[in-house]
């Protein structure tokens, strides 16, 4: 199926057709790219110990969502053919929160404007949530130091990334995990 098919649909579980046009129609220019690899980032520092990728693409889809068209998809992540996070039960409808097994399976990602942003990846590589030989091929391919994954949809094949969206978020799941996010800090101290 095409990517944007695919992509379209899984937007009809959770946004209205006015939202999924706009959606469509929206075009990052390079100077929003720059702004968004700075918010990005910045949630990544306050947050220096979460590796949960529903958790932070809540976060910065909250930080984008006033001025953007954004979307927060889940879905499988593989990587030069290899599987390495997927849904493997039932996803929660829109009116349902995530449980911690859903979320530790799947991948996490924001799409919008022609653009995936992943500010997860590289976090969940590092603590171990990507299994060696893959870890250490991948950590090779790219170093030990990175942070967002920020790339227009089209090229993040080139880098060896696939991104197969299978639900959307809804703006409840997100505000849920916005909450957790607080109750972590809280406990954490980030």
């Amino acid at each position: 199926m095409n990517r944007l098919v695919l992509l379209k649909s899984v937007l009809r579980d959770n946004f209205t057709e006015q939202f999924i046009n706009r959606y469509e129609a929206f075009q990052l220019n390079t100077e929003e790219v720059q702004r968004i690899s700075i918010k990005a980032q910045a949630i990544l520092e306050m947050f220096p110990k979460v590796t949960d990728a529903a958790l932070l693409s809540s976060m910065c889809a909250n930080e984008l969502s006033e001025v953007f068209p954004v979307a927060v998809l889940a879905g499988t992540l593989s990587y030069k053919g290899v599987e390495l996070f997927s849904v493997t039960q039932a996803f929660p409808t829109g009116g349902k929160s995530l449980n911690t097994q859903v979320r530790k399976k799947a991948h996490f990602w924001i799409e919008f404007g022609g653009y995936i942003i992943d500010s997860s990846f590289f976090r969940r590589l590092y603590a171990g949530d990507v299994k060696a030989p893959f870890q250490h091929a991948i950590m090779g391919d790219f170093g030990a130091s990175r942070g967002a994954i920020i790339s227009k949809a089209e090229l993040v094949s080139k880098y060896g990334f696939n991104y197969e969206p299978q639900f959307s978020l809804s703006q409840y799941q997100i505000s849920k995990l916005l909450e957790e996010t607080k109750k972590t800090a809280a406990i954490t101290g980030n």
